[in-house]
């Protein structure tokens, strides 16, 4: 965030409308503090300043806006301490108040107010143990607190606890309403975590559940695909479910199994980018499944395929290296990926494959080095290029020229074979 003071009234208009709504909220719970209505409505309009105070960079408005309105929500719990709905809204109060302290990295208070909110979130629900909504909470509310004992490294057993736990709440919801979205949304997200602190694990059957649950997510995400087919966010989500089963199976080494996973991911990417072909979200998606399909192939040595996908890829960054300050380095590294195939054709001694390679990448290069035209960097590596490409039209022509003495040789050789026996051997 940049900004660190609130906004005044005066500030900006959409500033002003929203603070204006606040004050008037706050008169009118001033008015009757035990109207419920009237609590609700500051809640609401508390909610709509701390989004846009987070929006505009205002770190102590927000926070300041998230206590205020957890504090209210308390006050009206109060007045019925064994009412599901009050407790619910206080609940989600408290949860927003911890995302805004993670945000401003306070991990501490983050976890003891996702606690807190946990707690209200139980109460709701043993309240209500049949209704869909507390269970709902209770899911996201643990879900908060393994973000935020992710970043910890000592937590790693409650981590497990928590998203565990959301994991099997998620389930029962998804059993119970197998076409809402929202469950089978969050639900792939809980298998994703889940999944990878398996994979960290060493027993064969954590492995196990670990690519097992990551098969579900791609199961779920083909599912989220079918029921609302016009969601393009469903398809760039299956995508990441795809390649993170490839990237587990890549890490195992199990190359077959990556490639067919990428390859999945690279052909719902495809989708993705017909039907918004300038689109650079989903450039972007295409050219990061590229990258771990070739280099899948690569590692399988199917090197003609690794080549054909790492050109794709390269395809892709050449039509984002204008929009995205980080356009020039990936269109860099993707030019580093062909050149990769390229020397192991050179190992092969595949010498015109290699410079066809080279020869294909040097626009690029030079396109970079001309960008930032006093780096040294970029020109050493344009140089190098050069000097590749030059070595490698001799080791061609050297080639042509050896294979040419060998054939003659070779003609000789028949010639002499055909010839009559010398009378005077």
């Amino acid at each position: 965030m940049k900004r660190t003071k609130p906004l005044e009234i005066d500030e900006e208009p959409a500033a002003a409308e929203v603070l204006r709504a606040v004050e008037e909220a706050r008169a009118r719970l001033r008015r009757d503090p035990e109207e419920h209505a009237a609590a609700v409505a500051l809640i609401d309009a508390l909610e709509a300043l701390i989004d846009h105070e987070e929006a505009h960079g205002t770190a102590e408005g927000a926070l300041a806006a998230a206590e205020e309105r957890a504090a209210v929500a308390r006050d009206d719990v109060a007045r019925a301490p064994d009412d599901p709905p009050r407790l619910r809204r206080l609940a989600v109060c408290v949860r927003c108040l911890g995302d805004v302290r993670r945000t401003l990295s306070d991990q501490d208070g983050a976890l003891t107010t996702h606690e807190e909110g946990l707690a209200l979130a139980r109460r709701a629900l043993a309240l209500e143990p049949e209704g869909t909504a507390g269970a709902w909470l209770v899911s996201v509310s643990l879900n908060r607190i393994g973000m935020v004992l992710e970043s910890r490294e000592d937590a790693d057993d409650a981590l497990y606890a928590a998203w565990s736990e959301s994991l099997a709440i998620l389930r029962g919801l998804a059993e119970r309403e197998p076409e809402r979205t929202e469950w089978l949304e969050a639900l792939v997200t809980d298998l994703s975590n889940v999944a990878w602190i398996y994979e960290c694990r060493e027993d064969p059957a954590s492995k196990a559940l670990a690519e097992s649950m990551l098969e579900e997510r791609v199961t779920l995400g083909r599912r989220l695909a079918e029921l609302e087919p016009d969601e393009p966010e469903w398809l760039r989500d299956l995508v990441v479910s795809l390649d993170d089963l490839g990237d587990l199976h890549r890490y195992r080494g199990a190359w077959d199994q990556a490639c067919a996973a990428h390859q999945g991911a690279l052909q719902v990417g495809r989708r993705l980018v017909a039907r918004a072909p300038g689109e650079r979200r989903w450039l972007d998606t295409l050219s990061v499944s590229a990258s771990k399909l070739g280099h899948a192939q690569r590692a399988r040595r199917d090197l003609d395929a690794a080549l054909e996908t790492f050109r794709e890829g390269l395809r892709c960054e050449r039509a984002l290296v204008d929009h995205d300050a980080d356009g020039p380095a990936s269109l860099a590294r993707f030019c580093g990926y062909l050149e990769d195939v390229a020397d192991e054709f050179i190992g092969r001694r595949e010498y015109d494959r290699a410079l066809e390679i080279f020869e294909e990448t040097l626009p690029d290069r030079r396109d970079l080095a001309a960008r930032e035209p006093v780096d040294p960097e970029l020109r050493s590596e344009l140089e190098d290029h050069l000097r590749q490409i030059a070595w490698l039209q001799r080791r061609r022509d050297e080639e042509a020229r050896e294979r040419a003495a060998e054939d003659e040789i070779e003609r000789i050789e028949r010639i002499e074979g055909d010839l009559p026996p010398d009378p005077d051997a």
